[in-house]
């Protein structure tokens, strides 16, 4: 059982790596965006170039992934960051933690999740008992009927969300 554990922790770690990567990635290609955000409309092509240096994006991808995970310093002016496996989530566009952000809602998604984690339990056993000793009586043909409706729409509510969010057009169909 020890070896089991210690294979999936081990195999943990190019999980771990490849999410990293994904999520840097995400983010280096949105940088010119964000460049372009804190400056004024009609700045410079200097101007940009600066605020590129000072964010680090003159760098190559690899030195900013190390630093990413790692910690350092882009130029010196730019501020030290301790990096990602140091919990340093860096900072939000008003100065803020984002480590603080995100630890904060955590407790509060936790505890949603496991009330409702055994509010689904409790009613699951208790409504498969009943059916399960009446089978094919009215206790039973609700239950089946309550989660075949509850599995339908929450399909079709996430297919109306990604309709709706991701298309080009934003078209949402009235359902």
């Amino acid at each position: 059982m020890l070896t089991y554990i210690i294979q999936r922790i081990l195999q943990m770690i190019p999980v771990l790596l490849g999410i990293t990567i994904i999520s840097f990635l995400l983010l280096d290609t949105s940088s010119e965006g964000a460049v372009l955000a804190r400056l004024p409309q009609r700045a410079t092509p200097e101007a940009i170039r600066a605020e590129k240096r000072k964010l680090g994006l003159h760098l190559p991808a690899w030195k900013r992934y190390q630093i990413y995970m790692l910690g350092g310093q882009f130029t010196k002016e730019s501020p030290v960051t301790r990096g990602l496996l140091r919990g340093d989530m860096g900072r939000d566009s008003r100065k803020w933690p984002v480590a603080e952000k995100v630890f904060s809602s955590f407790l509060i998604t936790l505890r949603l999740a496991l009330g409702a984690l055994a509010i689904s339990v409790a009613l699951g056993v208790g409504l498969g008992l009943i059916c399960a000793r009446h089978p094919f009586g009215r206790v039973d043909f609700f239950a089946m009927l309550i989660a075949l409706v509850g599995v339908r729409s929450e399909e079709r509510r996430v297919g109306n969300e990604c309709r709706s969010r991701w298309s080009p057009y934003h078209y949402k169909k009235n359902t």
